[in-house]
């Protein structure tokens, strides 16, 4: 299971995949990062943009939204501690 990040939630990679100018960073630092190389419009990425989508295995064409938002997958959950796409984190809206 995987979940998505919340702004205040802090990220640490390896050096070489430093994309913030720092190993350890807040999600929303990194959300600032791509809101300045895409400009303003990111905002409106975060909300959700309307669309249809129309994926190879469905009937036809679904409405919705799409958005982008930061997912962390863990290795492996720890033990008791199951992580529930519904409950842990939040999507973007």
């Amino acid at each position: 299971m995987s979940y998505f990040l919340n702004p205040d939630d802090v990220v640490s990679v390896e050096n070489s995949q430093n994309v913030v100018g720092s190993q350890t960073f807040k999600v929303q630092e990194l959300m600032q990062k791509l809101r300045n190389q895409v400009g303003a419009s990111l905002e409106q990425w975060n909300e959700g943009i309307e669309c249809e989508v129309l994926k190879a295995d469905s009937l036809g064409w679904q409405t919705g939204k799409v958005c982008i938002g930061l997912r962390f997958i863990p290795d492996a959950p720890e033990f008791g501690h199951e992580i529930d796409n519904e409950h842990s984190g939040s999507a973007p809206h």
